[in-house]
């Protein structure tokens, strides 16, 4: 298959079954890279303002691309409702997805008073299970107020790992000061499908994790340094922050997050009023050939560095409220983002237009409040040991 054209390989490897597309991964990199963005699509997280409940759908962006553009056009028209027990969150609260990893997501449900990531599923195969809850001692004592999370994928041994940070302190974030206690479960054949303690962090980790090729990343909310966990020997590392990083200037705000974005770790720039960036963290091609990415080598940042890979315009007027939230790339290097919460749109770096695909509705009323990149895999609990609850 070499000598083919690209288009050609495309459509011969769309054919290949879920079930063995993470095989097929392994066999070079000109597969990995078809086979990555095969039958991108999303997961759905809606739900009104003043609803504890939130229902799920799926769509493949195929669907929504070709159906989507038109005034008025809602999520309903060209997704599936996923039929599996109702996930519910806190009022006040709508990113209840951990991850999504090779076909299974993992979601917080609230426990004492914490964000627990228990619950996962399977949207093709409608199983779903439970992981143990946080203990409710520790809990009630105040030993545990805050929980940072991540859920993430292992293909060399065919193991899914959430892992959860339990931190004493009820703040937005955790100081300077603060000891995260880190457990992780593994899912796979084998394991024991419980909570180990793995260390603790002084790091003021927050929000879900980043995964990536088998590494968890957070960002520290109060100096912008980014944090890996990975999933192989389970230790944290520091990497290197992307140039954007600058210091807090008076009047303009800025946001900063990661992302996954078409398989790199990646990192946005949000500057109120002006633009929305995302930098790529990529291997120097002149540094080798080497694709894997080695946390144990000492010179191993030496050959990667933090690449522009898109600029977005400010819209409007600076003072609008528009929020932009960047959060996947097609195949043809388009960008997904959600435009104030509710609109998702496709950003045309070529261009530097946007396509209206989906207006999830008013704020007020029903609306579409995130959605994640999610590839269909008829991935089972129950070769894990697991049946539906």
């Amino acid at each position: 298959m070499e000598a083919l054209h690209e288009d050609i390989v495309s459509e011969v490897l769309s054919h290949i079954p879920d079930a063995y597309l993470q095989d097929c991964k392994l066999v070079c990199k000109r597969w990995r890279d078809h086979l990555r963005n095969k039958k991108l699509g999303f997961l759905f997280t809606v739900a009104s303002r003043n609803d504890e409940i939130i229902q799920l759908y799926h769509a493949d962006y195929n669907v929504i691309k070709s159906a989507g553009g038109h005034e008025g056009y809602c999520y309903e028209t060209s997704t599936t409702k996923i039929s599996l027990p109702l996930v519910i969150r806190k009022t006040d609260e709508f990113n209840v997805v951990v991850g999504s990893c090779n076909g299974l997501v993992c979601f917080v449900v609230p426990h004492l008073g914490l964000e627990d990531p228990i619950y996962i599923c399977n949207p093709v195969t409608r199983e779903y299970m439970s992981l143990p809850m946080i203990n409710t001692k520790i809990a009630k004592t105040g030993q545990t107020s805050l929980v940072v999370s991540g859920f993430g994928y292992l293909p060399s041994r065919n193991e899914y790992k959430v892992v959860r940070i339990l931190y004493p302190h009820r703040l937005p974030y955790p100081d300077a000061t603060t000891v995260g206690w880190v457990q992780v479960c593994t899912i796979g054949k084998g394991s024991s499908n419980g909570w180990r303690n793995v260390g603790v962090i002084t790091d003021s980790l927050y929000l879900h994790g980043t995964h990536v090729t088998g590494v968890l990343y957070w960002k520290d909310k109060k100096n912008h340094k980014i944090v890996a966990f990975d999933l192989e020997d389970e230790v944290f590392r520091i990497v290197p922050p992307p140039p954007c990083i600058r210091p807090e200037e008076q009047g303009i705000e800025m946001l900063y997050w990661l992302l996954n974005f078409g398989g790199d770790l990646s990192f946005v720039d949000h500057v109120w009023g002006d633009h929305v960036d995302v930098w790529t963290f990529k291997k120097n091609t002149l540094e080798g050939t080497n694709d894997n990415f080695n946390m144990n080598k000492h010179d191993f940042y030496h050959s990667w560095s933090w690449i522009k890979e898109v600029n977005i315009e400010w819209e409007g007027d600076t003072h609008d409220c528009n929020f932009y939230d960047p959060f996947a790339l097609t195949k043809s290097n388009e960008v997904l983002l959600w435009y104030n919460e509710t609109i998702l749109r496709c950003y045309d770096p070529k261009t530097r237009s946007f396509t209206e695909l989906i207006v999830g509705g008013a704020l007020e009323f029903q609306a579409v409040f995130g959605a994640i990149p999610h590839i269909n895999n008829k991935v089972s609990l129950k070769e894990f040991g697991f049946i539906s609850n």
